[in-house]
């Protein structure tokens, strides 16, 4: 599945039940209004599905850059729960 995100073209894949993945390419996200969408997917995307949504690099899940809470939504930058403990 394939959508638009205040301009920046969003790739959606269900490679397994328990995890759905959406890829960006970097280089569309140009400047702050960008970079604010995909803050605002981001949050949007866990409050929906009340699971943490993950920012990563390609084949690097371990690595989260930005996360955001599902119980309220907001985004900080940082590495997953998981490599943080």
């Amino acid at each position: 599945m394939n959508f638009d995100v205040d301009g920046i073209g969003v790739t959606c894949h269900f490679f397994a039940a328990e995890q759905i993945e959406f890829d960006l390419r970097p280089e569309e996200v140009t400047g702050p209004e960008r970079l604010a969408a995909v803050v605002s997917f981001l949050s949007r995307l866990a409050t929906v599905v009340g699971k943490p949504a993950l920012l990563t690099m390609e084949n690097m899940p371990e690595e989260g850059f930005l996360r955001s809470d599902p119980t309220c939504g907001t985004v900080v930058r940082g590495p997953s729960e998981a490599t943080a403990n």
